[in-house]
């Protein structure tokens, strides 16, 4: 019988991968990790998650992206009345600061990637690559790694599915920093899945990238985020020493 790992790993992104006539504002792609041990992410996670859904929307088959809601568009026409955007942006952002998680990112600076290799390689490719090397390692920290571990993405077209199957499977089989096998599979999920867990990992992809395209902002979500990625020295140094760890930039 199969082993399971005691982790369940979900995986978003924000901006695009193309390396072709981008704009400033799509300099950057992101792809962001959220790591939930499964007996807290069934038993607290999802349940708070579900909650603001029922206490907001009355029901709990809204789907929360990112950019809808900071739009008021779509199912999210009611957060129009500010009243009711405060108090769902509030309570979303308690829920994401005290809902326990690890935080694993790369992010891929496009412009220097290009102005620095002749035959790029495809940003999504390449932050899957750091991504799951860094998953390997923390896994490997809880004595995980030898047991089956399932990343979960959201599908898109059966292209690009495919492609970025085929690119899983070559970093699982020895693609990566030390050329071994990391025991994972590779799950595409619907959107429509109402994942609470694909919907965490978009709402923190996004605060990541605008770190990064406005570094003189003050980003407050994602200073809400800095004591979730994974760092060097383990818990006690959480905060701190991420750089590198937990959010990789490439090129740096």
């Amino acid at each position: 019988m199969q082993e399971y790992c005691a982790y369940t790993i979900f995986v978003d992104e924000s901006g695009t991968d193309s390396l072709k006539n981008f704009k400033d504002d799509d300099r950057y792609f992101v792809l962001a990790f959220c790591i939930f041990d499964k007996n807290y992410y069934s038993q607290e996670a999802v349940p708070k998650f579900q909650k603001l859904k029922f206490d907001t929307f009355g029901h709990d088959q809204k789907i929360i992206h990112g950019y809808d809601m900071m739009n008021c568009i779509g199912d999210f026409e009611c957060l129009q009345d500010s009243k009711i955007k405060n108090v769902f942006l509030n309570r979303l952002t308690e829920i994401i600061e005290s809902t326990n998680f690890i935080l694993i990112s790369t992010v891929i600076d496009k412009k220097r990637l290009i102005d620095r290799y002749v035959n790029a390689q495809n940003p999504y490719d390449l932050a899957l690559k750091y991504s799951l090397e860094r998953v390997q390692s923390f896994l490997h920290e809880r004595n995980q790694e030898n047991k089956i571990a399932h990343i979960i993405v959201e599908s898109r077209d059966s292209k690009s599915n495919e492609r970025l199957k085929n690119a899983f499977v070559k970093i699982k089989n020895g693609d990566n920093w030390n050329q071994s096998s990391f025991n994972f599979e590779i799950e595409f999920v619907n959107k429509k899945s109402n994942s609470t867990g694909l919907q965490i990992a978009d709402l923190v992809a996004e605060p990541i990238r605008c770190k990064f395209l406005r570094p003189e902002k003050l980003h407050q979500n994602f200073r809400s985020l800095e004591n979730k990625f994974y760092c060097k020295g383990g818990r006690n140094h959480t905060g701190k020493n991420f750089d590198g760890y937990g959010l990789k930039l490439f090129p740096y």
